[in-house]
């Protein structure tokens, strides 16, 4: 008779030519009340699938898919970041606000003003350039006398806000104040690509 390999009471796996079962203390050979015989265990039960490191990578990654769709934001235009440093109170992750133009000087307002027209132009939102161009060439009144390059910076408003008259005043005006300055060649070229 050949001494089987597992415990016939508990299945655990039984040293060869041992009498009694390591793990049960069983006699080998022995069935235990009600059990089945020792062929009935083929070897020991195979371990279960761990799943709570699965469930745990499976939350990771739907967290990190809701963070990322969550995080983004509204993308403001160059300059007008929301929060300390950008021009704006912090609004949250999810909300850029504009910025208090109240608290700004007036070379702040007609700054972010001409970016905001020219940005929108070069997005072709004539909508928004007709919209916003009047505010910026109302924000300049507050800066006379204009320097060159303030003439070169409301020139660029006219010019996308298709005011090429208001343009051309803008250029004569800056030949009869400084004649030689590059922004007079800068303006001639704005009016030249817009005529075209």
């Amino acid at each position: 008779m050949t001494t089987p390999k597992f415990c016939a009471a508990c299945g655990g796996a039984l040293a060869a030519g041992g009498r009694f079962c390591p793990h049960c203390a069983a006699p080998v050979g022995a069935v235990a009340p009600g059990a089945a015989p020792a062929a009935a265990f083929p070897g020991p039960s195979r371990p279960a699938t761990p799943v709570l490191p699965w469930a745990i990578a499976a939350l990771a990654v739907v967290g990190a898919i809701a963070y990322s769709i969550g995080s983004r934001r509204l993308q403001p235009l160059p300059g007008e970041l929301a929060g300390p440093g950008g021009g704006g109170p912090a609004a949250g992750p999810n909300i850029v606000l504009a910025p208090d133009i109240s608290s700004m000087t007036a070379d702040q307002r007609v700054d972010r003003l001409v970016a905001r027209v020219v940005a929108l132009d070069s997005a072709g939102k004539s909508d928004s350039v007709a919209f916003f161009a009047p505010m910026a060439v109302d924000a300049f009144a507050a800066l006379e006398p204009l320097t060159p390059a303030r003439r070169h910076d409301l020139a660029r408003v006219l010019v996308a806000a298709g005011d090429l008259a208001g343009a051309r005043k803008q250029l004569d005006a800056l030949r009869a104040e400084a004649p030689r300055d590059a922004n007079v060649k800068a303006i001639e070229q704005l009016i030249g690509r817009a005529a075209r």
